[in-house]
Parts: structure tokens; sequence; C-alpha cells
């Protein structure tokens, strides 16, 4: 369904994000 190709592509980009934010807040101390 559309519904589930847009998780599937959004998935990663929220993973990614989630990451830098992580490594940015690590990185401010």
């Amino acid at each position: 369904s559309a519904l589930f190709r847009a998780f599937w592509l959004l998935a990663p980009a929220l993973r990614a994000g989630r990451c830098c934010a992580a490594r940015r807040l690590g990185q401010e101390g």
C-alpha cells in the first residue's frame, strides 16, 4: 500500500536523523 511504501522510504531517513541528532547532542556535551 502507499502508506507502507511511504514508511519504507521514510524509516531510513528517520533513523539517520535520530543518529545525527544523538551524535550532535553527544558532541555538545
